[in-house]
C-alpha cells in the first residue's frame, strides 16, 4: 500500500498504525542501547540528562511544520472547493438567464456535477481525475464558445452572456484541477520518513541518559511514545484534505446537484 492509500484509510487504522510503529521502535531503541555488547563499549557511562533535549526538540519542531503543513492543506482544499462551487453557482444562473437557448447546457452541468461528485469524489476521493467529468466540462466550454460566436454574429445580445458562461467554464475547470492537485499532494514519503527517523533518534538518546536505570528509561520511553504517537496520529488524521479528521467535504456541490437535476 502506497503512502497515499494509507491516509485514505479511517482515522483510527491510521492512528492504531502510528501507535504500532512507536512501540516497536521504542522495543528496538531499548534493546540496542541496554544490549550487553553495547554497554561496555560506552563503560556504562549515560551523558548528561540534557543530552536527549536536543535530539526530542528537532522531532517537535518537525512534528510542527508537518502539522502546519497539513491543516494549510486543508484550508486551501475547502477554498478550491469555494471557488469550483461559485464559478458552477454562476454558470448555472447565466445559464437560467439564456433560457430556452441555453437549455441543453444545463443537463450538461448536471452530468458534470454527477460524474464529478461519484467518481472524483466518492470512487476515488479526489485522487484521480474522471474521464467522464473531464468530457462533460469539455462540452460544457465547447458550448459556450460555440454560443459565444453565434451571440457576437447575432443581434440579439447575448454575447456576454455566452462570454460569462465561458469564463466561468474556465474557472471551473481551474478550480478542478486545484482541488485534484490537493487530492495527490499528500502523504510525501520524505516527510514521513523523517518524522519516523526522528521519532527514533528521540528514543535512543532517552534510553541512552537512562543507562544507569533501566526500568526509568522504561517509563521515559512509556511516556515519549505516547506523546510521540498522540502528535503523529493527530498528525496523520490531517494528513489527507479528503479523508480523516476535518475532511472536506462537497455539501455544496450535493446541494447544487440535487436542486439542478430536479430543475431538468
Amino acid at each position: 500500500m502506497s503512502l497515499t492509500g494509507f491516509f485514505l484509510l479511517e482515522t483510527a487504522w491510521r492512528a492504531g498504525a502510528v501507535a504500532l510503529v512507536v512501540l516497536v521502535m521504542a522495543k528496538a531503541s531499548q534493546a540496542v542501547v541496554f544490549h550487553r555488547r553495547f554497554l561496555p563499549a560506552i563503560e556504562g557511562k549515560a551523558p548528561v540528562g540534557a543530552f536527549f533535549s536536543s535530539v526530542t526538540a528537532l522531532f517537535a519542531l518537525f512534528v510542527a511544520f508537518a502539522a502546519a503543513d497539513a491543516w494549510s492543506r486543508g484550508d486551501r482544499a475547502t477554498e478550491a472547493l469555494g471557488q469550483e462551487a461559485r464559478a458552477l453557482a454562476a454558470f448555472h444562473a447565466a445559464s437560467q438567464v439564456l433560457g430556452v437557448e441555453a437549455a441543453p447546457l444545463r443537463s450538461v452541468f448536471s452530468a458534470y456535477l454527477g460524474a464529478s461528485l461519484r467518481d472524483e469524489w466518492g470512487v476515488s476521493r479526489n485522487t484521480e481525475p474522471s474521464a467522464a467529468a473531464a468530457e462533460t466540462l469539455h462540452r460544457l466550454e465547447d458550448a459556450s464558445l460555440a454560443g459565444l460566436r453565434r451571440g457576437a454574429e447575432g443581434a440579439g445580445g447575448s454575447a456576454a452572456l455566452w462570454s460569462e458562461l465561458l469564463q466561468r467554464a474556465h474557472d471551473l475547470r481551474a478550480a478542478r484541477d486545484t482541488r485534484l492537485r490537493f487530492g495527490k499532494d499528500f502523504g510525501q514519503p520524505w516527510k514521513w520518513v523523517g518524522l519516523l527517523l526522528l521519532t527514533l533518534s528521540s528514543q535512543v538518546a532517552i534510553a541512552f541518559v537512562h543507562l544507569d536505570r533501566r526500568r526509568t528509561a522504561a517509563v521515559a520511553q512509556a511516556i515519549f511514545g505516547t506523546a510521540a504517537a498522540t502528535a503523529l496520529s493527530i498528525v496523520a488524521g490531517f494528513e489527507g484534505p479528503y479523508g480523516g479528521i476535518g475532511a472536506v467535504q462537497p455539501t455544496s456541490l450535493l446541494m447544487m446537484h440535487t436542486a439542478t437535476a430536479a430543475a431538468l
